[in-house]
C-alpha cells in the first residue's frame, strides 16, 4: 500500500511540471490542449467512467466485484489517464475560478467537454462509500497518498467548510446566468495562463501534507456532497437504532 501511495506522489510532478512549462506558452499550449481534446481520449475516459459505474451497480448484488476496481495496475492506469484532464484547467481557463463555469465557457477544454458525463457519474459512484473520491479521482488519490507521509497529520474533517463552499458554488453557478455583473467578475475575457490559480493550488497541495485531504474533505463540491450524504445516512441509521431500542 505504501509503495502505491508513493508512486502516486511521484507520478504527479511528472505531469504537473511539463504541463506548467508548456501551458505558459500560447502556441504550444493550444497544440498541447488540442491533443487531449480529440475524440479518442474523450471516449476512452467515458469508457473508463462507465466501467466503474457498472462495477458499483453490480457490487450491490455482488460486493466482491469491487476488488476488480481496486486492482493496483488499474489504479495506476486510471490515475495517468485522468490526470491530464483534471490538471489542465489549473493553468488555463476562461474564468478566474476553474472547474465551476464550464457550462458557460465559450471554448470548452477537455475537462469542460467531459464534465456533463463525469460529474453526475462521480456523484452516483460516490454513493458507494465515496468510491469515486478514493479510487478514481486523481486529486483524491494524490491527497490520500499525502496522508501516509505524515503520521502527525491533522485528521480533523471540516464538513461545515465544504458545505459552505458548496453553497457558494451553487450560488455562483446560477448567479452568472442572471446577473451580468457577476459574470463579468468571474470571466477573464481570455484563456490566459493563471498564476494565482496555480499558486493557490500549490498552497493547498502543500498544506495537505499537514491537514488530511484538505481539498477533498473541506473544499471540493463533489466530496462535500458525498460527505453530507454519508452524514445524513448515518443520522437516519442512528435514529432507526434508537427507535428499535425503545
Amino acid at each position: 500500500m505504501m509503495q502505491r501511495r508513493i508512486a502516486y506522489l511521484a507520478i504527479f510532478p511528472l505531469f504537473f511540471i511539463p504541463f506548467f512549462l508548456l501551458m505558459k506558452k500560447g502556441s504550444s499550449a493550444r497544440l498541447f490542449v488540442a491533443y487531449f481534446e480529440n475524440s479518442y481520449y474523450i471516449y476512452l475516459v467515458y469508457s473508463v467512467i462507465l466501467f466503474f459505474l457498472v462495477i458499483v451497480f453490480v457490487s450491490i448484488y455482488y460486493p466482491k466485484i469491487l476488488k476488480i476496481a481496486k486492482n493496483k495496475l488499474l489504479g495506476y492506469a486510471t490515475y495517468v489517464l485522468l490526470l491530464p484532464a483534471v490538471i489542465l484547467p489549473l493553468f488555463r481557463c476562461w474564468f478566474k475560478f476553474p472547474y465551476l463555469f464550464c457550462h458557460l465557457c465559450p471554448n470548452k477544454c477537455v475537462f469542460g467537454l467531459l464534465r456533463p458525463f463525469v460529474l453526475p457519474s462521480a456523484i452516483i459512484i460516490n454513493l458507494k462509500a465515496r468510491f469515486f473520491c478514493y479510487n478514481i479521482c486523481p486529486f483524491g488519490k494524490l491527497q490520500t497518498s499525502q496522508c501516509f507521509l505524515n503520521r502527525r497529520i491533522i485528521s480533523k474533517i471540516f464538513l461545515l467548510t465544504g458545505i459552505l463552499f458548496l453553497i457558494f458554488v451553487v450560488y455562483a453557478k446560477f448567479s452568472v446566468r442572471v446577473n451580468s455583473s457577476v459574470y463579468d467578475f468571474f470571466f477573464k475575457s481570455g484563456n490566459s495562463f493563471s498564476y494565482p490559480v496555480v499558486i493557490g493550488f500549490l498552497i493547498i497541495l502543500g498544506a495537505s501534507f499537514f491537514i488530511a485531504r484538505l481539498w477533498c474533505d473541506s473544499l471540493c463540491p463533489v466530496g462535500s456532497l458525498a460527505r453530507a450524504y454519508i452524514w445524513i445516512k448515518k443520522r437516519f441509521a442512528n435514529l432507526n437504532l434508537n427507535r428499535r431500542a425503545k
